[in-house]
C-alpha cells in the first residue's frame, strides 16, 4: 500500500513520506494529496473550488503543473477562481454566474480581462469605485441601552446615513455561560429593573 501511494504521489511531484500523518501536511499538500488520491481512483471531474485561496504563493505553480497534467490525462476541471491570473493560467472556458445567474459563458480566447471582470461585478471598470455620498447628520440608526448579557454593561449607539457600520464579537468563550451566545443575538432580556 506504501509504494502505491508513494507512486500515485510521484506522479504529481509531491515528495512526501506515505507514512506520514495527513493532518501534519500543508494546506497546499493535502490539496494535492487529496486531488491525486481523487484521480488514482478513477475520477474523471474535479471541483476545485478556490484551491489557491489558503496556499502560500509558492506552492500555487505546484497547483498549476498538476492542474496542467490533469487536463493531459483527460480530466476534466471545474475550477472555481476570482483571480485574473489563474483564469488566465489554466481556463479553456469560462463560465461567470452573479446572484445565481449565467451572465458569461465563452471559451477563453473569445474574452477579454475587462469583459470577465465587468460579467462579474455588474458594471463597467470606470464605474468600479462610484463616488460616494458623504454622510449626513440625519441618524439613522439609534440604539440606546443595547445589553448583551442580563448583567452586562449597556451600548449606545448612533448611525448617521451615508455611513455603514460592522459590529463584530469574539466567538470564544470569555467565560463558563459565555459560550451559550457566542456574539450579539437576538434574544430579549428582561428590562432592568429601577
Amino acid at each position: 500500500m506504501i509504494k502505491q501511494a508513494r507512486a500515485m504521489l510521484d506522479t504529481y511531484g509531491v515528495d512526501i513520506d506515505p507514512r506520514r500523518r495527513i493532518g501534519d501536511l500543508s494546506i497546499a499538500l493535502i490539496q494535492l494529496v487529496e486531488i491525486a488520491k481523487a484521480t488514482t481512483w478513477g475520477a474523471k471531474v474535479l471541483l476545485l473550488d478556490e484551491p489557491t485561496s489558503a496556499i502560500p504563493d509558492r506552492e500555487v505553480e505546484r497547483l498549476y503543473e498538476v492542474v496542467h497534467a490533469l487536463k493531459k490525462q483527460g480530466v476534466a476541471m471545474l475550477y472555481t477562481t476570482h483571480r485574473m491570473a489563474e483564469i488566465q493560467e489554466l481556463a479553456d472556458r469560462v463560465v461567470v454566474l452573479r446572484d445565481g445567474r449565467l451572465v458569461l459563458q465563452a471559451p477563453l480566447a473569445d474574452t477579454t480581462e475587462d469583459g470577465i471582470v465587468r460579467a462579474m461585478i455588474g458594471r463597467d471598470l470606470d464605474n468600479l469605485f462610484p463616488e460616494i455620498t458623504p454622510a449626513q447628520d440625519e441618524v439613522g440608526l439609534r440604539v440606546t441601552g443595547l445589553r448583551l448579557q442580563q448583567q452586562g454593561p449597556t451600548v449606545d449607539l448612533e448611525v448617521r446615513r451615508g455611513r455603514s457600520w460592522a459590529w463584530a464579537a469574539s466567538s470564544a468563550p470569555a467565560g463558563p455561560r459565555s459560550s451559550r451566545r457566542s456574539s450579539a443575538s437576538a434574544r430579549r432580556w428582561p428590562a432592568p429593573s429601577r
